[in-house]
């Protein structure tokens, strides 16, 4: 199950465990802190964009009835969240795609999802990381903030929730993106650096600020 210079780590949850590597970002405290802003119910369909090892989906099935769709542009990283959802007996609930959101949503279907999580690469400059996983998981050369909201207006269904987390000095570039794309932002928590949005396609205004 593990690889060379793999380990696994216990997610002290529901008896969770997860698949990371040594030389790579696995995860971190962002994607802990959102998997804990999400609400889910039986129904939704859920797409985590960007899953990395698969933390997200991963922490919110063990909670949540829901089923899931994880997408990974790395192929390393992709096989590790695989196998990791395998570890937990969760295959049933949890599928791991290998490819590019912003040019799957044929693949992935039109308005096919309730939910979008994504704990999106956000950095746009200062040194990059040799080690293109790293750089990739970091730096939002993949994946801007644009490129997610114009993704999530074509892959949520009308009255679907977007949650994620961002930079909160790059607060406004956020809230313009998804306002463009028709997606209202709706639930906002600031947590130190970084801020947890939650955001409709197609809501109206109106914010609402958790402390």
């Amino acid at each position: 199950m593990l690889h060379e210079n793999e380990k696994l780590d216990d997610l002290l949850e529901n008896e969770l465990h997860i698949i990371r590597r040594s030389d790579v970002f696995a995860y971190g405290s962002d994607a802990i802190a959102l998997a804990a802003f999400v609400s889910l119910s039986k129904k939704d369909i859920v797409l985590d964009i960007g899953t990395g090892t698969g933390i997200l989906a991963i922490l919110l099935c063990g909670r949540y009835d829901a089923s899931f769709t994880a997408i990974e542009i790395d192929r390393e990283m992709a096989d590790m969240a695989r196998r990791s959802v395998k570890l937990n007996s969760q295959e049933d609930k949890i599928t791991v795609i290998e490819g590019d959101v912003r040019n799957m949503h044929k693949e992935l279907g039109y308005e096919s999802y309730s939910v979008i999580v994504c704990n999106p690469p956000y950095f746009s400059g200062g040194t990059k990381s040799e080690n293109e996983i790293s750089r990739n998981s970091r730096h939002d050369d993949t994946l801007n903030m644009d490129e997610l909201a114009y993704s999530a207006s074509r892959l949520l269904k009308n009255g679907g929730k977007l949650f994620l987390v961002y930079p909160s000095s790059r607060f406004a570039v956020c809230c313009a993106s998804l306002v463009n794309n028709g997606i209202m932002p709706k639930r906002i928590k600031l947590i130190g650096e970084r801020v947890l949005v939650e955001a409709k396609k197609g809501g109206k205004e109106g914010l609402n600020w958790e402390l």
